[in-house]
């Protein structure tokens, strides 16, 4: 198995964006602050590269209400987006089917379109408020599925790499940060091993409590009880 091991800038830089996700989207719907958040720019760190150039957007938090519909707040992670697109809500629910009404840059000016890593408001339609949930995406129609279940590659930091003694077996409960949300999830297997201890690396089969929009490639950050554990990498999507 190779050794999976992101360098400790990336894993802070990803927990900052997250951490910073959680706090926007769960607590402050109802606001926006007018100066976009530095970590959350950093959303791309935590994705990984990929040839597919279907839209993608992380959704960081519900900016509006209206009677023309929703407006959320985002990064484009690849892809592009138009107005009048139809594309897709995906996780954490039933997947919803929304057309783009408009879309704003992060100068609130009106624009047609929307590339990778752009930051934009886009006016949504299609879909009560109460559709919206943390965790979800936008994303080109049958682009991207959410799923519960997955085979990844972790690496657990050592102490001295900035992480702590705490060491996880099967049958553990873990948080897993992907994109802009925390997951609870269930280890139901390690791979040639019965405990994975700090400054090792290992794969692991996971099960989400909930079903999150992932594929091969996407990254995530680990916690136990509140602590940063490591990050890891999805390499096979199970179901």
């Amino acid at each position: 198995m190779k050794k999976f091991k992101l360098p400790i800038i990336l894993i802070t830089l990803a927990i900052l964006a997250i951490i910073c996700g959680v706090i926007y989207f769960n607590l402050t719907y109802k606001t926006r602050d007018e100066k976009w958040n530095e970590e959350v720019s950093n959303l791309e760190s935590i994705t990984k590269k990929s040839d597919d150039n279907s839209f993608l957007m992380s959704i960081i938090y519900k900016n509006d209400v209206s009677e023309d519909g929703i407006t959320l707040e985002g990064k484009v992670l690849r892809g592009t987006v138009n107005v009048d697109d139809t594309i897709s809500l995906i996780g954490v629910a039933d997947t919803k089917e929304v057309k783009v009404e408009k879309i704003l840059n992060d100068s609130n000016e009106e624009v047609e379109s929307a590339t990778k890593d752009d930051r934009i408001n886009v006016l949504i339609s299609g879909i009560s408020d109460k559709s919206i949930k943390p965790g979800q995406v936008l994303a080109k129609k049958d682009s991207i599925e959410a799923h519960k279940e997955f085979i990844a590659e972790i690496y657990i930091l050592s102490k001295d790499e900035g992480g702590v003694d705490i060491s996880f077996k099967k049958d553990d409960f873990l948080d897993f940060y992907i994109r802009t949300s925390s997951f609870v999830g269930k280890v139901e297997k390690i791979e040639e091993s019965s405990k994975v201890k700090p400054g090792s690396s290992a794969t692991i089969k996971v099960k989400l409590n909930t079903a999150v929009a992932i594929e091969e490639g996407t990254t995530f950050v680990i916690r136990k009880d509140s602590q940063t554990m490591g990050a890891g990498e999805i390499t096979k999507v199970i179901k």
